[in-house]
Formats: structure tokens, C-alpha cells, sequence
């Protein structure tokens, strides 16, 4: 799914009077009987219930946890986001050697989802640095980068986090997406996971009239499923690190199994 189609889909579902654009938060109270936002333009909004989807510099966990238990971990300096025609692809693929990963995901036969991460990412926001990083990779991968190069501003550009919690809810405040289980989007569920935590947060909130029991059902339900995609994001980054002919000759072997044991379990509801 394209974010410009999720945003379509979320604003066709909401009024104009729902939603309030243009004014991020900047501090949130717990009371006893409710928690109060401050908005940057000095506004005051009070609530029974605040849940953080706001990604890995999150205001809302900041605010739920104190020192460095709330800080994301740097895990990359530097990776790219684009979406280019697909090249080919059928499914999930991966190029990796030991200065660089490149990840293609196909969305459909005409349009592919590509990640590529220079492991030394040097003057890492020049799109045209990646035709250096990844001039020895194969023919795909390059023809790829330079559809992507034909217009640099749709390239994303942005360092990797990993954010681990034991807890994702503390009193009025919960956390949903990013916000609570970021990590390298090898696996390309990051966005899915946030979709799922949401779609099983709202069901939740929907069957049981006591919230706090609603926010542990939650939390019991997605930990499991963020903690599987984490640990097998841990594995195929520690394979892309092994030695380049141990690679060429375990992937053939280790690739299917990983990708099976990756995404079968996820496609079973939570």
C-alpha cells in the first residue's frame, strides 16, 4: 500500500472537525482523571486516554518513560526509501555484501518498493552516492538506483532506529507503531505492524468498557507479533554480516526458510 493511499483512505473516514493539523504536542500531564496535552501553539486539550503513534522520535514515549529507557537506538546512519518500477521482482529479495544491503519489495507487477543502506554512509543525503555504494552489486540493483536518480525528490532519506520496550503503556498513555517497536525495515513490516497494532487497539477499545484492561489485551496480543518480526530482523541482519562465500553458499538454503518462518506466522491474525 502507497502512504498517499493510506492518507486517502484515513481522510475520506474523518471530518474536518476530528482531526487537528499543524499543531504537534509538546508535553502531556497525567492527572487523576485525565491526562492534558499541551499543542505548540499553547493549547490545552484534555482526554481519558492519549495513544502515541508518532513514530521513533515520539513525544508520547518521552513523555511515558524517564531517561534512556525512552531513547531509540541508532542502528544506521544513513538509508534510502523509494518506490521505482519493478524491475522483475516476483517477491521479497535482498542483495547484501559487507558494505551495503539492498532490499526490493514488489507491490505489484508494475510498481517496487526499494531500501538501500550503505553501511558507510560518507556524505550519506546524496542520492547519487548510492551508484558508488552499490557499483559492484548486480544489474538489477543498479538499474534500480538509477530509476530512482531520474528524480531524487521522491527518494526518502532518513537514519535507522531500533526502539525494544517491556512496556508500552503506562497509566493514560499508550503507544501503537514506531512509537513502540521500530526496527530496520528488512522485512518490510513496519508500517503493517503499526496498521495491525491500531486495528487491534480500536477492537480492543470496543469490547471492553474498562480501558485499562482493553490497553493490557493489546499489549498482550502485539508484543508477541512485534518482538517475531524484530528477532527475525536480528537474524538476517547477523546473516548479511557473515563472510561473502559462506554467504553465496548458505542463502540459497537459508533465504527460503528464513522468509517462510518470517511471514507465515504473520498471516495469522493476532
Amino acid at each position: 500500500m502507497l502512504r498517499k493511499d493510506l492518507l486517502t483512505i484515513l481522510g475520506g473516514g474523518s471530518t474536518d472537525s476530528s482531526v487537528l493539523r499543524g499543531c504537534g504536542v509538546t508535553a502531556l500531564e497525567q492527572r487523576e482523571q485525565a491526562i492534558v496535552a499541551t499543542l505548540e501553539d499553547g493549547r490545552q486539550l484534555r482526554a481519558e486516554l492519549v495513544i502515541g503513534a508518532d513514530g521513533v522520535y515520539s513525544t508520547t514515549r518521552a513523555a511515558m518513560l524517564s531517561g534512556d529507557h525512552q531513547k531509540a537506538s541508532l542502528i544506521g546512519k544513513a538509508s534510502w526509501r523509494f518506490m521505482i518500477p519493478n524491475p522483475g521482482v516476483e517477491c521479497w529479495t535482498v542483495f547484501a555484501s559487507a558494505e551495503a544491503v539492498f532490499l526490493l519489495m514488489p507491490l505489484n507487477q508494475s510498481e517496487t518498493y526499494a531500501w538501500a543502506m550503505p553501511k558507510q554512509s560518507g556524505n550519506g543525503r546524496e542520492p547519487a552516492a548510492l551508484e558508488v555504494a552499490f557499483a559492484k552489486f548486480p544489474a538489477v540493483v543498479r538499474e534500480a538506483i538509477r530509476s530512482a536518480l531520474a528524480d531524487p525528490s521522491r527518494m526518502h532519506h532518513s537514519p535507522l532506529f531500533d526502539i525494544r520496550l517491556s512496556q508500552w503503556a503506562t497509566g493514560r498513555i499508550v503507544l501503537a507503531g514506531d512509537a513502540a517497536h521500530a526496527m530496520a525495515p528488512v522485512w518490510a513490516q513496519g508500517a503493517a505492524l503499526g496498521l495491525e497494532d491500531a486495528l487491534v487497539l480500536a477492537e480492543e477499545l470496543s469490547n471492553i468498557s474498562d480501558w485499562n484492561t482493553a490497553i493490557k489485551r493489546y499489549e498482550a496480543r502485539r508484543q508477541p507479533r512485534a518482538a517475531h518480526v524484530q528477532a527475525a530482523t536480528d537474524r538476517m541482519s547477523r546473516a548479511a554480516s557473515l563472510p561473502e562465500w559462506f554467504r553465496t553458499l548458505a542463502m540459497p538454503f537459508i533465504g527460503p526458510r528464513s522468509y517462510a518462518s518470517t511471514y507465515d506466522p504473520l498471516k495469522v491474525w493476532p
